[in-house]
């Protein structure tokens, strides 16, 4: 990894959330793609399953833990891949997960009506519920999404970057595509799963317009400030969790998830 990068990554966290971090974040390098791969393997839960449709051809992975004093989101676990290239380092797409101790009736996606993103709830999209029908028909039974997609502010806080072209400084026009496919991903770009009694969250972004090769931008501030007045709304309108949430497992993802779930595991049973 590109040493103005490495430096690029503590910048851009402190940078952004200095206003909220606890102490300094932990980052380190992980090993490549395929190994991985073989090295994370989850126990078979019956929330998660495999997925199998986003590849990355990277021979790294950033990962971040940031301790936040926040009453509501206490850390942010983050993941990218990072491409290696004739020395430059180029971002991929960044992976954000928090969850805050209390749970939720069902799994919320965020959806665009029209050119308005908003929460909808997982059991509506499997049932071919387009999310200006849901909001029309009046079918969103959960009072904190109902005020989530009222929030204006809080929905353009949803918003993030499924496409951004990372170029090189200066005179040079070299140029990388970071992409997530985001209409094949069921998870779609934010979305929150409860499990045994707690709400884990999840979003994603490719990068932020400062993005340039050696010099990453996730936009930590916009994913807590999102994490953040979701979980606001989830607190004030708690849930009895009714549908069971199912976790899209890739590569990044498999690299935070399964300690947390055992985490939440252990919590359960002791309590």
């Amino acid at each position: 990894m590109n040493q103005y990068f490495w430096t690029g990554v503590h910048a851009n966290i402190g940078n952004q959330l200095q206003n909220v971090l606890s102490a300094p974040p932990y980052v380190k390098v992980m090993g490549s793609d395929a190994g991985l791969e073989a090295s994370t393997k989850v126990k078979a839960l019956a929330y998660v399953v495999p997925f199998k449709g986003i590849k990355y051809s990277a021979q790294e992975f950033v990962f971040a833990r940031m301790q936040l004093r926040d009453p509501l989101i206490q850390y942010i676990d983050f993941v990218a891949p990072v491409l290696n290239v004739e020395g430059h380092s180029i971002q991929g797409v960044g992976t954000f997960m928090t969850h805050v101790p209390f749970s939720t009736a069902d799994s919320y996606i965020k959806d665009e009506a029209g050119f308005r993103d908003m929460l909808m709830p997982a059991s509506l999209k499997e049932q071919g519920v387009k999310p200006k029908q849901a909001i029309k028909q009046n079918l969103i039974t959960s009072a904190a999404v109902n005020a989530i997609n009222e929030d204006r502010k809080l929905c353009k806080n949803l918003h993030a970057n499924h496409y951004r072209s990372v170029e090189m400084g200066g005179l040079s026009h070299t140029s990388y595509e970071v992409s997530f496919k985001w209409l094949d991903y069921p998870g779609r770009m934010f979305y929150t799963i409860p499990y045994r009694g707690s709400t884990v969250m999840i979003a994603r972004n490719a990068g932020e317009k400062k993005a340039r090769i050696n010099y990453p931008d996730w936009g930590f501030f916009d994913r807590f400030s999102a994490f953040r007045g979701v979980a606001h709304y989830l607190s004030q309108h708690k849930e009895p969790e009714r549908h069971p949430g199912m976790f899209h497992m890739d590569t990044p993802l498999a690299l935070m998830l399964p300690d947390l779930l055992h985490q939440l595991d252990a919590e359960a049973e002791h309590s």
